[in-house]
């Protein structure tokens, strides 16, 4: 008995990483509120899936608060330009809503009007993860993370259908707002991780396997 709830036991590694999922998720809608935060809180999420949910060491607090202010300033820009794409976006398909009802050719911009809103979510998680896993300037994320937002297709598909199914689900069942965000999180990283490994240089990559191997190790 004493076995089954000691630290290093099975049920106690699952129900440390339940309670960790659920602290980044509130730690995400926590720090989302204010709106302009959003990139960065999303940013300091996917900070926390990579060293945290992941397996390695240290609190998620402190995670997070490390992913959320580190390139804060380009987090806040890179959302405020997203996140006036989505407005400007989502005012067009209200007005096209409206105009769609008499002719054909405002209903087919309608319909890629939604597509463009869909592919601006996708390029802001791409951004996001971007933003985690490389220091560069924010213009160099902005433009790489769209290109591979295009360049992808199959893996952008596969992210906007779950986080879509996510925003579904979140709308009937409000309690999993609780595990959403960082499941969500967890499943486009998987995804991004692939990608960025791609166009990683052969001494990052050997970097990353020489982490992995030791992780299992101690494992």
């Amino acid at each position: 008995m004493n076995s089954f709830f000691s630290y290093e036991s099975k049920f106690s590694q699952v129900l440390m990483k339940i309670v960790d999922i659920i602290c980044s998720s509130l730690l995400w809608v926590i720090c989302s509120i204010p709106l302009i935060t959003i990139g960065a809180s999303t940013k300091a999420l996917f900070h926390v899936t990579r060293v945290g949910l992941n397996g390695e060491d240290g609190y998620i607090f402190k995670k997070f608060w490390d992913g959320f202010i580190d390139n804060i300033k380009g987090s806040l820009i890179m959302w405020m330009i997203q996140g006036a794409l989505l407005l400007v976006l989502s005012y067009d398909a209200f007005v096209l809503s409206h105009l769609a009802k008499n002719s054909i050719v405002f209903a087919f911009l309608y319909y890629v009007n939604y597509f463009f809103i869909l592919y601006v979510i996708v390029w802001a998680i791409y951004a996001c993860a971007y933003n985690n896993r490389f220091k560069q300037s924010t213009k160099v994320i902005l433009k790489n993370s769209a290109l591979l937002a295009i360049g992808y297709l199959p893996y952008s598909f596969m992210i906007i259908v779950v986080f879509l199914a996510a925003v579904l689900l979140l709308y009937y069942a409000r309690i999993t707002i609780l595990i959403l965000p960082a499941i969500n999180t967890l499943f486009a990283d998987s995804l991004m991780e692939k990608i960025f490994r791609k166009h990683m240089s052969k001494e990052d990559l050997e970097k990353i396997q020489q982490k992995e191997e030791e992780k299992k190790f101690k494992r």
